[in-house]
């Protein structure tokens, strides 16, 4: 029961900041110069773990679906999408921001970006 509530809460907690990191730059029409120290915090302790997990699980399962992905030619898509998205969230991305609906980090340095 006690795991059960902690992972409820540390969903809410993911799900809450990207949503809070969006809408600060949605309030005032215009990209946020600066994540707050909540995010961040956030992002180091819960978002970039599991998004190192993700990595991991990804990999696990590109390995697992190499005989049916090299026959197929698709081993490199099956890499990119399993493999190499989660690690460029993870390793990639500013600290305390996270995409937007279009894939756009609201970055420090003003400008929007794609993976």
């Amino acid at each position: 029961m006690h795991s059960r509530t902690f992972s409820i809460s540390l969903l809410l907690a993911v799900a809450s900041t990207s949503a809070v990191a969006h809408d600060e730059g949605a309030m005032d029409g215009r990209l946020h110069s600066h994540p707050s120290a909540e995010t961040m915090i956030v992002d180091a302790l819960v978002a970039r773990p599991l998004g190192i997990i993700a990595t991991v699980i990804g990999a696990a399962t590109w390995v697992v679906s190499l005989p049916f992905s090299l026959p197929s030619g698709s081993a490199g898509e099956a890499a990119h999408t399993l493999v190499g998205t989660p690690a460029r969230y993870t390793f990639n991305r500013p600290l305390g921001e996270f995409p937007d609906d279009h894939g756009y980090y609201h970055a420090s340095r003003g400008d929007g970006y794609t993976e």
